[in-house]
């Protein structure tokens, strides 16, 4: 049986993230859920650093229910004020627990 470095949550993280950030793409981060961008003033995870140079190849925005951590569009998941493929890649983390009826 092979040894794992990582473990299984962090293997599949890593690859969505890397599918999801394809440089010239246009992402969409519902909730900030990535935690890599300090001057939005929420948490930062040190641990993701490794994403931070995928971030500069993408058009990377941001949707928030309130605008405390600068998200770039101010927005109900239940009811987003985006056009239908208007995006790439959609990243959701960390949000599901959040909507009444997910």
């Amino acid at each position: 049986m092979p040894i794992m470095t990582q473990p299984a949550w962090e293997v599949f993280f890593e690859k969505a993230v890397r599918d999801s950030l394809k440089p010239d793409t246009r992402v969409l981060d519902i909730g900030a859920g990535l935690r890599v961008d300090e001057t939005r003033g929420n948490r930062v995870d040190k641990r993701r650093a490794w994403i931070k140079p995928l971030l500069a190849k993408v058009r990377y925005e941001v949707l928030d229910p309130v605008d405390t951590y600068k998200p770039d569009i101010v927005g109900d998941l239940q009811a987003m004020p985006i056009d239908d493929a208007s995006y790439d890649s959609v990243i959701c983390l960390a949000v599901l627990e959040h909507v009444p009826r997910p």
